[in-house]
């Protein structure tokens, strides 16, 4: 461990960095980013703690027992453009309160992304038409969306489905750039194997697990998939393998979706009576 005098002595960007690590270390979860343009000229970020839909009903850590009321030092760096093929600037915010405006004065920007090179260990909450703007840009191989952007993308798309907020539509959006010739990274494919194999994971052991059995071909033909895949198998191989992984992943994406609104019905009936 390194000693409290010492971490006391330097800054990470603007805090003290003994004060900035306390609150990474002793504050359950991680933070979620909710970021959008309030007006054309004023930039929001909201800090909230990261909380899946189960987790609503049992919090083993609420905040009255935290000391920072969950709110942690965050250096977020952002991208902003206007064409979904590239960004055209780059600023990074110091957020450590739960509510940040930061004024863009005269510039004017359709669409961010935030977390650039995936440096952080939060997630971000977008508006949907900014997720339908960042979708546009890997559709078009934005060039400014390296690998590890992709993939942080679409692990941020599938975390956030694990709110009771956000649809699964829009991880079935982020993830239609995988099916262009034009892509050939790996990083992606192994954040969608990662994600999907827990998602198969969940469906094992639900009680609709007579739909598993229905098409438990397509899911043994899917985990024959990732099987090649977690061995970074060529190019070819993958070819052989994607137009029935295209099929399968949509009709699991279609059953998560429906079982997510159910779920949803359920939690706001318990507030109702």
């Amino acid at each position: 461990m390194i000693p409290d005098e010492l971490l006391s002595k330097y800054q990470i960007g603007t805090w003290n960095s003994l004060d900035f690590f306390d609150r990474w270390l002793f504050q359950s979860n991680f933070p979620k980013i909710s970021a959008h343009f309030i007006s054309d000229n004023i930039f929001q970020l909201e800090q909230n703690r990261f909380l899946s839909a189960d987790m609503y009903d049992l919090d083993l850590y609420p905040p009255e027992t935290n000391p920072f009321n969950y709110i942690w030092y965050i250096p977020i760096t952002c991208r902003f453009g206007n064409d979904s093929t590239k960004f055209n600037f780059t600023q990074t915010f110091f957020l450590d309160q739960q509510i940040m405006n930061i004024s863009f004065n005269n510039l004017y920007f359709e669409y961010f992304y935030c977390n650039t090179d995936f440096y952080g260990y939060y997630i971000m909450d977008y508006t949907n038409e900014n997720w339908e703007s960042l979708s546009e840009a890997l559709d078009n191989n934005n060039i400014d969306l390296i690998d590890i952007d992709r993939s942080n993308l679409l692990n941020n798309a599938f975390m956030g489905t694990q709110t009771i907020e956000e649809s699964y539509l829009i991880v079935r959006g982020v993830t239609q750039y995988l099916y262009r010739d034009i892509y050939t990274g790996l990083l992606s494919w192994q954040t969608l194997s990662y994600h999907v194999n827990r998602m198969l994971d969940v469906l094992e052991y639900e009680s609709l697990y007579s739909v598993v059995q229905v098409k438990e071909k397509k899911l043994l033909l899917f985990k024959i998939y990732i099987f090649f895949l977690n061995r970074n198998i060529s190019n070819l191989l993958l070819e052989i393998i994607i137009e029935p992984m295209k099929f399968i992943y949509g009709m699991i994406m279609e059953h998560f979706q429906n079982s997510k609104k159910q779920k949803k019905n359920h939690f706001f009936m318990k507030f109702l009576f």
